[in-house]
């Protein structure tokens, strides 16, 4: 080989193994790409999948989470309610409970007795009425007193209104402690 511009050219043999090495060089890199997406293509898959999975998971989570803090909201509303029950239930059932005086009043009122006020305190009652007549005011009075829960009955006032016939009255007694 001749020098061209005082360069020493490489031989010729020496320039066939740098080609073969070149050939050689990017057809194992090619092979090796091929090889790696070969290989990886799947796992690809996979986790595109794996990620699409997780996707729908999360918007049915999301679907369970509301239910469940629906689920949370009523187990509240049902401890809630049984705690106003018990309550309730407690109120009924304490002997200091003015609900038996109230129907002792009220199984003493028939047709005829119109209740317009009714006060129940510690021991004593007060009773705002209406009625047609005075007998029927004298008949609660005495249906009043002859109930073992009342003592000290007594009858504080009674008016008459003048456009309608109806008498007005007022009885008072005490609660016996039972």
């Amino acid at each position: 080989m001749k020098d061209v511009n005082l360069v020493n050219t490489i031989p010729l043999h020496r320039q066939y193994e740098i080609r073969r090495w070149f050939i050689l060089s990017m057809t194992l890199l090619g092979g090796t790409l091929v090889t790696i997406t070969i290989l990886q293509v799947p796992q690809l898959r996979a986790w595109y999948s794996i990620k699409k999975e997780k996707e729908n998971l999360k918007e049915s989570l999301h679907i369970f989470e509301s239910v469940m803090d629906k689920k949370h909201e009523l187990k509240q509303q049902e401890k809630q309610l049984r705690n106003k029950k018990t309550k309730l239930e407690q109120c009924t059932k304490d002997p200091k409970s003015p609900i038996k005086q109230m129907q002792m009043i009220f199984t003493a009122c028939n047709s005829t007795i119109e209740l317009d006020r009714l006060t129940i305190q510690k021991s004593s009652f007060k009773i705002t009425a209406a009625c047609s007549q005075a007998e029927h005011a004298t008949g609660f009075m005495q249906r009043l007193s002859k109930d073992t829960h009342v003592q000290n009955t007594k009858l504080v006032s009674m008016q008459q209104h003048k456009n309608n016939q109806t008498l007005s009255f007022t009885v008072q007694g005490k609660i016996k402690k039972t």
